[in-house]
């Protein structure tokens, strides 16, 4: 008989193509050997090549966290898409239940109507003030890295530190700000800052051309709550989960337009 994996809960949007939110997480959750448990917080379409966010009923994800209580194993969890400052409260509420060992990764995801500046500043209030101190990894990209500190802009390595340090003072055992494609470099370059260490981990590899990469993000964050599941180090983690979302962009797949989506199974040992 096989060893029977360890379970891992994600918090996130559905995405109807399957490139990001649980069905990415689910799928790296598989790929990497663990069991996956979800909730979801909206659905995500898209129409005329616009992202539209239908968020689920208070009371139906509350009852979703409210059946996972039943689930005294899990082993990590990340958290994705959450669409509103209640139902940030309401998970944060039931994050503050589970044991303090369970690694959380909080991967602020914030898409919003570009019009919709309202929304957008209380839901990153709420991230500052419930979701991010509680937060064993918090992994912004660049622009919701800008979002939560408040800064204009950011083109060099340097840069990506400072963001760290200033998202980490809203409580987050640590902090990778996302680089990837968007500094002037032919590197993908994120940065790993810790609580109370002064060394910087800079991850780098090269940038990719493929078109692939819807989901990379999703990935990105759920690979490295799984290394965190199986036992790694933050370092080793996020490490780990850097090369895995590089092989899953390098061998993405189209469904449906111009643009794919990353494939986590090309990372399985076969």
């Amino acid at each position: 008989m096989k060893k029977k994996p360890k379970i891992i809960l994600t918090i996130a949007g559905a995405d109807i193509f399957s490139g990001g939110g649980v069905q990415a997480d689910l799928a790296t959750f598989n790929t990497l050997g663990l069991y996956g448990l979800s909730v979801i917080t909206s659905i995500v379409t898209i129409d005329d090549e616009k992202l539209a966010i239908h968020p689920m009923a208070l009371d139906v994800v509350k009852a979703q966290l409210d059946a996972i209580h039943d689930v005294s194993a899990i082993a990590a969890v990340k958290v994705g898409l959450i669409p509103n400052v209640d139902m940030v409260q309401l998970i944060a509420k039931f994050l503050e239940t589970l044991n303090t060992e369970v690694p959380i990764v909080i991967d602020p995801v914030m898409i919003f109507k570009e019009d919709d500046k309202i929304s957008v500043e209380a839901v990153k209030v709420a991230y500052q003030k419930w979701l991010l101190p509680l937060a064993t990894v918090t992994t912004p990209n660049l622009p919701e890295a800008l979002l939560l500190t408040g800064e204009k802009v950011a083109t060099t390595t340097a840069d990506l530190e400072r963001l760290a340090e200033q998202i980490m003072i809203y409580g987050s055992q640590a902090v990778v700000v996302k680089g990837g494609n968007r500094l002037e470099s032919s590197q993908a370059i994120d940065v790993l800052v810790q609580k109370n260490q002064t060394k910087r981990e800079i991850l780098q590899s090269p940038k990719l051309e493929n078109q692939t990469n819807t989901g990379a993000g999703c990935t990105y964050s759920s690979a490295i709550a799984s290394q965190l599941a199986l036992g790694d180090d933050v370092v080793k983690a996020v490490t780990t989960a850097k090369q895995f979302v590089q092989t899953a962009i390098e061998n993405g797949i189209h469904v449906a337009g111009e643009f794919g989506n990353v494939w986590q199974g090309a990372n399985r040992n076969e």
